[in-house]
């Protein structure tokens, strides 16, 4: 086979006319025509700089923007006038104050009336509840689980305070301190704020200790000792044990012990916000 070889010869890049470049800057090579148009366009951007500042040489006051096309014109009746942002050098008398305006109708740019500021009420709010702390006493050790439930799940109480004891006679014995706050769940001694809820079992019966005592007993003594919050019973009698109990001195309600734990919360959460107002803590 054949094979034909063509070589092409570029021709050789001629060298930088710096001549040139300077001619096409400074338009030296333009035709006549462009050059009288761009002669022009120069000539007339003088006048009109020359024009504007002799414009803003002429006002009375200076212009603020020695570029603005006219000076500002002197504010039409009623309109809202600006202080000068500094008095002049050669004056000698301060500039005069702005005058008030009334709280409830101030002026604005265009001279309407602003609006009426809203009022605000000086009554005092409403106090907020926290988590209540519930307290509660029982010799068994499922039920004091069962306080534990109705406390967090039901009542939402705070869990760094509250709890369950009653397992030992010191327990028992410590509990009037726990609720007022004396002493610690673990009996160490505190100075805290009472409780605001107490659960008491209406029968503790520590035999291994020799122990029995009636929860409705430690509800009166939890009154003489200043506590202003919300007492509950809890028994395992019949229901006409729990109506008795109800109306025992110092005690707010009782109930079954396998009772409806919601409608229990319930009723003790709706007690406790109204006595908000009366309580010694909340």
């Amino acid at each position: 086979s054949m094979h034909t070889t063509f070589h092409l010869k570029l021709p050789a890049e001629p060298a930088p006319d710096e001549d040139a470049n300077f001619n096409a800057i400074t338009g030296e090579d333009w035709p006549a025509a462009a050059m009288t148009a761009f002669t022009t366009a120069i000539t007339a951007s003088t006048a009109v700089t020359t024009a504007l500042t002799a414009a803003a040489a002429s006002c009375v006051q200076p212009c603020a923007d020695p570029w603005a096309v006219a000076c500002p014109s002197p504010p039409r009746a009623g309109a809202f006038v600006h202080p000068p942002a500094a008095a002049s050098v050669e004056s000698t008398h301060p500039a005069p104050a702005a005058p008030a305006t009334s709280s409830l109708q101030d002026s604005t740019r265009d001279g309407s009336a602003a609006a009426p500021a809203p009022h605000k009420d000086s009554s005092p709010s409403p106090p907020v509840l926290g988590l209540p702390v519930c307290i509660g006493i029982d010799d068994s050790r499922m039920q004091r689980k069962t306080h534990g439930v109705l406390s967090r799940l039901f009542l939402h109480a705070d869990p760094t305070r509250s709890g369950s004891i009653g397992g030992t006679a010191e327990e028992v014995q410590s509990f009037i301190d726990v609720v007022m706050g004396r002493r610690q769940l673990s009996l160490e001694p505190a100075a805290l704020p009472p409780a605001d809820i107490a659960i008491i079992d209406q029968c503790i019966d520590l035999d291994d200790e020799d122990l029995s005592v009636r929860g409705s007993d430690l509800a009166l003594q939890l009154r003489q000792d200043g506590f202003k919050g919300l007492i509950c019973l809890l028994t395992g009698a019949h229901r006409d044990e729990v109506d008795r109990l109800s109306q025992a001195p110092a005690v707010d309600f009782a109930f079954e012990k396998n009772g409806d734990m919601q409608k229990i919360a319930d009723t003790l959460l709706h007690a406790r916000s109204a006595r908000m107002p009366t309580a010694a803590h909340c």
